[in-house]
């Protein structure tokens, strides 16, 4: 509610009291409406706690509630006009039916009617309830065959308000049923995150038996997809953009309703248990229990019944529930030795922030840890404990923490280890026998054994984000070539990093300067021989880490190669899904020859030495932006591609751009420039028609602002040295909303000011020798002065600040 009511996300409160007092300061004296969809909760205390924030909304406010449940809608919540939402009509439903059973089918006519006469007759069995008739119908898109829609029709599972879904569930393959069967640990409405639910399924052991020689990440999202796409399973936007996926209630019904002897309000099955808030029993069957989800922390319950529970393989706590204390933690895993998933949060009071003995859980597969530390210390994990865990498959630890050094070498002895959080500062020997990572940050190349390029090798499932750094280390293209790159499919951002200040950077500099003398030596008679080159190591090492071909963002650091790889520049580019390309303080005599990569929208240039941009600049033409900074030795700008929308420009020493440069760009929406030493900007900005923010920074050789395009909404101008603004460049900024000036020297604003019918803000900041405002238009809402010499004492005018407009009473929107 106060995610929805603020814009704004609240992960980091989990204060109940201040939450509730944050919501109220949002509501106050303001009107709103609350919908509460599919309310079922029964507790009074609950619902009062979380209607307590909306007495601060203005009268008028109201609260639309839809549950299954009217004894709900009375008793709690005081409703006395109730609506009843009324059943669909039998021919809508139909169609509903029929367009999720045959939606993309291609039949031919005569098998269109069939399919429609039986499809109507199965519709008519599901006593018009929209999930019903969403579940069987995408279960039979999955099957057109006929007798198949005719033994459907001829069930008695679609009789009952269950029925439909117990018989879409018999449709499932049996380790998809066990992956959604372990979904009722959770409480209902828990949000789930796709990629740590398809963690869990995989430490449980569900998809060992499905997976065979495939990979079981691999069908863990197939199954995931499954339920997905028969609405097992939703998929939910969260506030801040993060998706997660919940159990439909009638899903959950059904789980906890197949084991009748259970009880279902705790007890969801033999296997599975919920400690639910507020609720403390016995827990029964306890040799039965296998995976225990809390809700709510209790001690004693923890101590004399949890403990107790030997064959225990999962045991998960709740982010909203109380956290155990260090001793507790010791506890389990002094105690639980079956366990395969641990998440857990506890709190440690010592200075000592040391993770507890967990060496004696061999079966672990799963340990998520959850310190609630609010210093950040570092926590160490014991060396001799941690590199046991020989099937351990994912560690995360939210707080910061560190390897004790004499374990570095022994934690390539988890060859099943897929995901470890912080893994990449921790510069461990041998990695390449990690064979099944999936994360690995950043891979820092050294000369001794065990951290060669060569450890990338077999890392064909790394994914996301990879640094490779120190490669100056290589010492060969054969060794680069051993990295095998672009096997490394998975892989979407790429960055290859030479460290420049080296030694190494030093002798390779050494190389390419030898490179201009030539040899050439005469055998007898025969013919001469060609002109030998002593080749650049570093060119031939990048020449052989061609990224993998879906890689999205590139970026190259630090290389010093006399020219760029063939992959690069070729004319059949094999980067043809690169989004951003980076090259960073590259000091090679030049730049590509040429950029192939002709999808490329995105396009950054830091701190290199450069003389010239890639020769076919104009021919980018899906380049949208454009970066140059600190490129000192580049003078002149090329003509750029239409495409161009935005242009950023930071540290240029070189000449202003030819007119005709301008001209091109009808598509350019952003203009930053920083310390830019460029005269005067083009008479021709007028032309810029698509041109919405400019900023021009720091630019003290220019003196004089052209017409600006009637299309500018956001200005910013700082450290302006040149002479006041010409009133005509003003008139025709009708659409500027925004006006930034910051330390100008400009004397006045000009007079036709009144004419920005558009603006809304202007800021204006350490411009002192302004002394007074012009007449302001009326669409001004807000008015920001700083900087002007003293601050008035406690009861004392206001000094040295600019006059008022003339029409300051008229600007009612302020």
């Amino acid at each position: 509610m106060f995610e929805a009511a603020s814009g704004k996300g609240c992960n980091k409160v989990r204060n109940l009291g201040v939450l509730q007092n944050e919501l109220m300061k949002e509501l106050k004296g303001k009107k709103f409406l609350l919908v509460l969809d599919d309310f079922w909760k029964t507790d009074v205390t609950m619902l009062d706690t979380l209607l307590a924030p909306l007495t601060a909304g203005d009268s008028g406010s109201k609260i639309l509630v839809t549950t299954r449940f009217e004894d709900v809608a009375k008793a709690l919540l005081g409703a006395q006009n109730l609506f009843p939402i009324p059943e669909i009509e039998e021919d809508q439903f139909i169609k509903m039916f029929m367009h999720y059973a045959l939606d993309g089918a291609k039949n031919s006519g005569q098998e269109f009617r069939e399919h429609e006469i039986v499809g109507i007759e199965i519709a008519q069995k599901l006593r018009g309830s929209p999930m019903a008739a969403r579940l069987v119908a995408e279960q039979l898109r999955g099957n057109l065959n006929i007798d198949h829609w005719t033994m459907t029709l001829d069930s008695d599972l679609l009789k009952d308000t269950m029925g439909p879904i117990w018989w879409s569930y018999q449709q499932l393959e049996e380790h998809v049923r066990q992956c959604f069967r372990y979904c009722i640990m959770f409480p209902r409405r828990y949000q789930l995150e796709r990629e740590e639910l398809v963690d869990l399924w995989m430490a449980e052991g569900f998809l060992e038996a499905a997976s065979g020689a495939k990979n079981m990440e691999n069908i863990g999202h197939a199954c995931f997809d499954d339920l997905l796409s028969r609405s097992f399973i939703q998929p939910k936007e969260h506030s801040n953009d993060m998706r997660y996926f919940t159990i439909h209630d009638l899903f959950h019904d059904f789980l906890e309703d197949w084991r009748p002897d259970i009880n279902v309000s705790r007890h969801v099955g033999s296997d599975y248990y919920r400690i639910e808030e507020g609720i403390v029993s016995e827990i029964p069957e306890p040799d039965q229990v296998r995976h225990l989800f809390i809700e709510s922390y209790n001690e004693i319950v923890f101590q004399e019944q949890i403990l107790k529970l030997k064959n225990l393989r999962t045991i998960f706590m709740s982010a909203t529930t109380e956290t155990m204390s260090k001793k507790d933690l010791e506890l389990l895993f002094k105690s639980l030795r079956k366990l395969r998933v641990i998440h857990v949060y506890y709190k440690d009071y010592k200075d000592r922030k040391e993770i507890p003995k967990i060496g004696d859980l061999k079966h672990l597969r799963y340990l998520s840890l959850w310190p609630d530390d609010d210093d950040f210390y570092e926590w160490t994990l014991r060396p001799y404990e941690f590199t046991k865990l020989y099937h351990l498959q994912k560690f995360y630890c939210s707080a910061p923490w560190v390897l004790h050094p004499s374990s570095h070498e022994e934690m390539c002895s988890l060859v099943n280890l897929r995901y470890m959080s912080e893994l990449d500062k921790f510069e461990i020997p041998n990695i390449g026998r990690l064979t099944l990572l999936r994360t690995l940050g950043a891979f820092t190349v050294r000369k001794a054994s065990g951290y060669e390029i060569q450890q990338l090798e077999r890392l064909d499932n790394l994914r996301g984000t990879l640094e490779i750094k120190g490669l100056e280390n290589v010492r060969s293209r054969e060794e680069a070539r051993q990295a095998k790159l672009a096997k490394k499919v998975h892989l979407r951002k790429l960055k290859l990093q030479w460290q420049t200040d080296n030694q190494s950077s030093e002798e390779n500099k050494d190389v390419r300067k030898s490179k201009k003398h030539r040899t050439i030596s005469c055998l007898g008679d025969g013919p001469s021989r060609s002109t030998n080159q002593i080749p650049d190591p570093q060119e031939e090492v990048l020449e052989e880490l061609c990224p993998p071909s879906l890689t999205s963002e590139l970026e190259i650091t630090g290389y010093g190669g006399s020219s760029y790889p063939s992959w690069l520049s070729e004319d059949q580019g094999k980067l043809k899904n690169l989004q951003h390309l980076q090259f960073s303080r590259c000091s090679a005599s030049g730049p590509p020859s040429k950029i192939c990569t002709l999808n490329l929208p995105s396009l950054t240039i830091l701190d290199c030495s450069w003389s010239s941009l890639p020769e076919n600049m104009e021919c980018l033409a899906s380049l949208e932006e454009l970066s140059i900074s600190k490129c000192e030795n580049i003078l002149l700008l090329p003509r750029l591609p239409m495409s161009l929308k935005v242009l950023k420009i930071c540290n240029w020493k070189g000449t202003d751009p030819c007119p005709w440069i301008w001209e091109s760009l009808v598509n350019l929406c952003k203009l930053r420039l920083y310390y830019v030493s460029w005269t005067s900007l083009p008479e021709s900005m007028e032309c810029l028609a698509s041109l919405e923010e400019m900023e021009i920074n720091r630019c003290q050789n220019m003196l004089l602002l052209p017409r600006l395009p009637m299309s500018l909404k956001e200005l910013t101008i700082n450290r302006w040295k040149g002479t006041d603004v010409n009133p005509g460049s003003w008139e025709s900024l009708v659409n500027l909303c925004k006006l930034r000036l910051c330390h100008c020297s400009w004397t006045s604003l000009p007079e036709n000011m009144e004419q920005l019918t558009s603006l809304k803000v202007l800021n204006i900041t350490n411009c002192t020798n302004i002394l007074s405002l012009p007449r302001l238009p009326l669409s001004i809402r807000f008015l920001y002065l700083e900087g002007w010499d003293e601050t008035p004492g406690v009861g004392e005018p206001l000094r040295n600040i600019p006059s008022w407009p003339e029409n300051m009473e008229d600007l009612t929107s302020l």
